[in-house]
């Protein structure tokens, strides 16, 4: 008895890990994801918000020296003019904020104290100082190679498999579909004369969408055949190019049960189905009905190349 109540034991244990270990390994997929979408946003904008950044520090240092240059005016016009400004306490407030930052930015040496960094070299009146590197400039230099650490795991050792031309060739791709998706919308006047044959893949799917919801319940999920004929084989009761298809489907056949769909399908649509229903010509699916009909060669597909033929 103590030993199955030991193995019981055991045995929630095992469990209560291998879900803790499930779990967390859950989470860390959902933190990457989380890492891999703010990284996605900071390089799509990092341009821009490095642009923004500067031309605000731009403009920043073009009003303080407007600020300074009007001042400079100011004590010239007061000279001029015989006022004596009051300097006393001047030296008490300290230099300003502006002044502060700038001092913290750049590291700059004053002027009185450039014999502490001269380095003793001189050249036509020039003088080498061993000045500090800006503060903002070693910030960005450490900060870009902590991004080109941070973009290098990402993009190249982090299994997502992103590239340039990847990228590029998905949207591209995307874009084509959505083109040919508002082509197709757009070419809504299509009739039993001039439908074609779609032969592109999101047509198909499309179409095959539309048998799936109206056509397989009599004609089966994959043209098989049911209470309606076999669609997958060259064998055809009412013609077999995409015309007569289409025809079929908008017209219906009353004395077969075939109902008409042209109040409930749009042609645009009835086009992609009669598409999708040519595409399963030879299919050969399982438990598919016997032939009916009239042999319909299969490389015909509409009346325009019999008429040419």
């Amino acid at each position: 008895m103590l030993k199955q109540v030991t193995l019981s034991a055991i045995g929630l244990m095992a469990i209560h890990q291998s879900a803790h270990a499930e779990s967390s390994l859950t989470a860390g997929l959902q933190d990457m994801e989380w890492l891999g979408a703010i990284m996605d946003v900071l390089l799509e904008n990092i341009v821009i918000f490095l642009a923004a950044l500067i031309i605000i520090f731009a403009l920043l240092v073009m009003y303080r020296t407007l600020m300074v240059v009007l001042n400079q005016e100011k004590l010239k016009a007061f000279k001029e003019a015989g006022i004596q400004l009051d300097d006393v306490g001047a030296s008490e407030r300290g230099p300003s904020l502006w002044t502060r930052m700038m001092n913290m930015l750049t590291a700059a040496v004053p002027v009185e104290r450039e014999k502490e960094v001269d380095l003793g070299h001189e050249f036509d009146g020039i003088r080498e100082l061993d000045n500090r590197l800006p503060p903002w400039w070693v910030g960005l230099f450490y900060g870009s190679i902590i991004f080109a650490i941070v973009y290098m795991y990402y993009y190249h050792f982090s299994g997502n498999e992103w590239s340039s031309r990847g990228e590029y060739a998905e949207e591209v791709a995307t874009a084509e579909r959505e083109a040919r998706l508002y082509r197709i919308q757009q070419a809504d006047v299509v009739d039993e004369e001039n439908v074609q044959f779609l032969a592109d893949e999101l047509a198909l799917e499309q179409g095959e969408v539309i048998f799936q919801s109206n056509c397989a319940t009599c004609h089966g999920e994959n043209g098989e055949g049911g209470v309606g004929p076999n669609l997958t084989d060259p064998y055809w009761i009412h013609g077999g190019t995409i015309n007569d298809v289409f025809s079929v489907i908008k017209y219906g056949v009353a004395e077969k049960g075939m109902v008409s769909w042209q109040a409930q399908i749009r042609p645009s649509a009835m086009e992609k189905v009669s598409s999708f229903i040519m595409s399963l010509q030879g299919t050969e699916p399982a438990g598919a009905k016997e032939k009916e009909g009239v042999y319909h060669d299969p490389e015909i597909i509409s009346r325009t190349e019999i008429e040419e033929g």
